[in-house]
């Protein structure tokens, strides 16, 4: 995985700054179903509830905008989430997790389909915090049991109908700022169809 790009060299705030913009001048609603920023004991409660300590670069993120409203696709076609809405969801798969869902899964199919920098628990682990949601069962999460190789904080897929997981970044920071780059860039475009911004090779994809 490639991690020497701009991106690095952007703090969260400046991070929001340009995204913010871009959004006031490419689509208004976007930018409107952001929200205020989480008070601190929300960010206690969304800590508490899923007992993690959440990495400073995605509370600094959180202490901007408390993930966004209406369902919109903020995040790669992806609802970004409040802190309720974690609550919520990391939850359900939780509660899964806990009623035996998964003992059934062929722990050798999830070596297979696993990044190595990922635990290998197929499905589902504790550690991981939902930040995003695309309305069908799949998010993209922050692994905070990372295996020995991969490292705390790590951005990673979660689907819910293939136990494949991958990395997509070594932090919420590398990750948002990649995103934001995309975007400003032209790698990403609003899609009135989609109801977000997308990567426009899924566009072309679908012609």
């Amino acid at each position: 995985m490639t991690t020497d790009s701009p991106s690095q060299d952007l703090s969260i705030q400046e991070c929001w700054v340009i995204f913010e913009n871009w959004l006031r001048d490419n689509w208004q609603e976007g930018y409107q179903a952001l929200n205020p920023p989480i008070t601190s004991d929300q960010l206690q409660l969304l800590e508490r509830s899923l007992d993690v300590n959440l990495p400073e670069d995605y509370k600094e993120s959180l202490r901007i905008h408390n993930g966004s409203s209406g369902n919109v696709g903020l995040i790669d076609g992806q609802e970004y989430l409040h802190h309720e809405e974690i609550i919520k969801q990391w939850k359900i798969w939780d509660d899964l997790l806990h009623e035996g869902m998964f003992d059934d899964s062929a722990d050798e199919d999830c070596d297979e389909d696993y990044d190595s920098q990922i635990q290998p628990n197929c499905w589902w682990c504790s550690k991981w915090v939902p930040f995003t949601h695309d309305g069908s069962g799949d998010h993209f999460c922050l692994d905070l049991e990372p295996s020995s190789s991969g490292q705390s904080g790590q951005v990673i897929t979660m689907w819910h109908d293939s136990p494949s997981r991958t990395v997509l970044a070594t932090s919420f920071r590398e990750y948002f700022g990649r995103y934001v780059i995309g975007v400003i860039s032209g790698k990403f475009s609003y899609s009135e169809d989609y109801g977000g911004i997308i990567n426009k090779s899924d566009l072309e994809n679908d012609d």
